[in-house]
Order: C-alpha cells, then structure tokens, then sequence
C-alpha cells in the first residue's frame, strides 16, 4: 500500500519527497514514518542531511560557561531550598490545627466546653 520508491528516497533524505510525505493525513505519516525507520535501520541507511525528518524536533542547543553553569545551579538550590522551608512551614501549621481540633473535641467529649 506504500509506495516503496518514495520509502527509499525519504530514507536517504530526498526534501520533494519529505514533503509530499508532511501533506499527507496524519495516519499515513505515521505509516511512512515507521517504514522510513525501518527502511533505514535493516539497510544501514543515513539520510544525506541531518534535518530531514518527518518528526519535527526543536534543536535547543546552547553554549554556557561554567561561571553561568554555577549561578544556574546555586539558584536552583536555593529555590529547592526555599520551597522545602515553606512546605514545613505548612506541615507545621497544619499539625498545629489538627492538634487544636483534637484538643477541642476532646473538651466537648469530655463536657468541659
């Protein structure tokens, strides 16, 4: 049902193909998709260029030194940190309450209120 020419040209990274491909509806994408990954892994197929995908990937590369690297990583800490204090902050409160709640039911049990 697939066509194999257009397999084997979008496996080594033909763009009119890679194209024609991307207009298709997603179901057949998908399809072409697996066969192109499949064409590629059993030949030992590498597409000419690096980009040719039917899978769009965002490339997110990007330089920091390690001066920047430390300050991002302290500031983490430091914001895990402040997180961490007030979620005991919010435990100790809610231990409070409870306590106060027990301590007032047991008043009303015991007929002291």
């Amino acid at each position: 049902m697939l066509n194999e020419e257009a397999i084997k040209k979008a496996a080594v990274g033909d763009e009119q193909t890679l194209n024609e491909i991307n207009s298709l509806p997603l179901p057949l994408r998908m399809s072409y998709g697996l066969a192109i990954d499949t064409y590629r892994r059993d030949n030992d197929v590498q597409p000419m260029k690096n980009e040719s995908s039917l899978y769009p990937q965002s490339k997110r590369t990007v330089e920091i030194s390690d001066e920047e690297l430390g300050e991002l990583l302290a500031k983490r800490l430091e914001d895990k940190k402040i997180k961490e204090e007030i979620l005991e902050k919010q435990r100790r409160e809610q231990a409070e309450k409870v306590a106060q709640q027990q301590a007032m039911r047991a008043r009303i049990l015991s007929g002291g209120y």
